[in-house]
């Protein structure tokens, strides 16, 4: 398949107060759950990370983020300047209810004439679970240039494939596979979803 995993554990975890891609549910750090999830669809994986020295034990190849103060749009650009395939399935490092199947389900549905493969979870899009054309760097990069940050606006801005929930939901075992972790409580409820 002509696909990049590329997963994002550069983000400064300010509300967390520690890196959460290290913290663990069920004994497995969250950079691992999501690697664990995705690593059979691709042979070519990277990790998005300004912490190499932290984040070298998990194997994959590492690049700094190009754009550090532009969020996770910055980490898509820089997934995509650093992928070699046509297309990139990006990860947010925290979510611990990823599963294959649900990945699967979205890889499935790639076509050259979609910017990207979205889901949507009944209220809004998952654009950190998501597949993106590398033909769209240059414009995320712009988008960047222009300030324009925001993910959920720069997705319905290039022709992306929304995957609704009832098209997904018969692959997920969990009642929130997007679910990902941001506070200390946020990690509390995560340990009880993965159990």
């Amino acid at each position: 398949m002509n696909l990049t995993v590329g997963i994002l554990a550069g983000g400064r975890s300010r509300r967390m107060g520690c890196d959460k891609a290290l913290l663990s549910v069920d004994g497995i750090p969250l950079l691992q759950r999501v690697i664990n999830a995705a690593h059979t669809l691709a042979d070519n994986c990277i990790i998005i990370s300004n912490s190499p020295s932290t984040h070298a034990s998990f194997l994959w190849p590492l690049f700094p983020d190009r754009f550090p103060n532009a969020g996770p749009l910055g980490g898509l650009a820089t997934a995509l300047h650093h992928t070699t395939t046509s297309h990139l399935l990006l990860l947010a490092c925290d979510m611990p209810n990823l599963t294959p199947a649900l990945l699967h389900c979205l890889v499935d549905r790639i076509h050259p004439s979609h910017g990207g493969i979205v889901p949507e979870d009944g209220e809004r899009l998952q654009p950190l679970c998501a597949i993106y054309s590398r033909s769209i760097l240059p414009l995320a990069e712009s988008a960047i240039g222009q300030g324009r940050l925001s993910m959920q606006t720069f997705v319905r801005s290039i022709d992306a494939r929304i995957v609704q929930k009832e098209e997904w939901a018969p692959t997920s075992e969990a009642n929130d596979p997007f679910a990902n972790i941001n506070t200390p409580e946020e990690y509390e409820a995560g340990h009880r979803k993965a159990r």
